[in-house]
């Protein structure tokens, strides 16, 4: 064999591989497309699309600083915080009341 030979069968083989390589890649994205398509089904999304936008307080706990107790009544401040936190809760709670009610008649 001379050098040109196994040159050229070199070439020849490394496109091969690169054709092999296209082909197996292709195959394994029809197979991924055919697994994902197989998954869907008509109200797949429902639930999402029911989704309420949340509370303007959710998660605001987070925020929170732990070291503060707001249950250390000793204060006006905390105590005025605890009053205005009651009132929402209780304006939320008349909402919610309000609207149940209203859903029944």
């Amino acid at each position: 064999m001379t050098i040109a030979y196994k040159t050229v069968h070199r070439a020849v083989k490394d496109v091969n591989d690169q054709q092999m390589m296209s082909d197996s890649e292709a195959a394994r994205q029809s197979r991924h497309d055919r697994l994902l398509k197989s998954l869907k089904y008509p109200t797949m999304n429902e639930r999402r699309n029911q989704i309420k936008e949340p509370h303007f307080q959710t998660f605001e706990w987070i925020f929170n600083d732990p070291d503060v107790s707001e249950d250390s009544g000793d204060s006006a401040e905390g105590e005025e915080r605890k009053t205005r936190e009651d009132d929402k809760d209780d304006d939320i709670f008349d909402k919610y009341e309000r609207a149940k009610h209203e859903a029944r008649v």
